[in-house]
């Protein structure tokens, strides 16, 4: 991530920020197609309908002022601080790890839709209980998941999102 900027200017920049988060599931379907936008982009597939980051920086608000098209944050996300600059910069959704529960709940009360990447069965039912409705996964995992929970991976055999 980049240099921390104070919490509270943090927090206070969101009052004057125009781009409030997509509900990411409004735009899913059976074969949505996002793109991997790597730090430092030209061009970007205009033909794509998302974007999945692992980076926040200006370019990300950039990306948001320019783009209707849902952005979803793959990087590091350790406290609220981290959802907190990712909201900032313009993201619509962030991927947690499967320990990070407990950030769900704020990323749900920030308004970005939450993906929770899963990398066993077991994580998989934890998640259920917990009422995901989106998973990050890989295609060992298709199967385990109810017919009813939209899948981001990175397989072009998912019945939700193609990376």
């Amino acid at each position: 991530m980049n240099k921390k900027i104070p919490y509270d200017l943090l927090g206070r920049s969101l009052s004057a920020n125009p781009f409030f988060p997509k509900d990411i599931k409004s735009f899913l379907s059976k074969q949505t197609k996002f793109i991997k936008a790597v730090n430092g982009f030209d061009e970007l597939d205009v033909k794509c309908d998302g974007y999945l980051v692992d980076f926040i920086s200006d370019e990300v608000s950039m990306l948001r002022r320019y783009s209707d098209k849902p952005i979803i944050y793959h990087g590091k996300i350790d406290d609220e601080y981290d959802l907190l600059q990712a909201l900032v910069y313009g993201v619509d959704g962030v991927v947690l790890e499967s320990d990070k529960y407990a950030l769900s709940r704020m990323a749900s009360h920030f308004g970005l839709s939450v993906v929770f990447k899963a990398n066993s069965k077991a994580q998989l039912l934890k998640a259920s209980v917990y009422g995901v409705e989106i998973f990050f996964v890989d295609e060992s995992l298709f199967g385990d998941i109810p017919k009813n929970k939209m899948i981001l991976s990175y397989s072009t055999k998912a019945n939700g999102v193609i990376v």
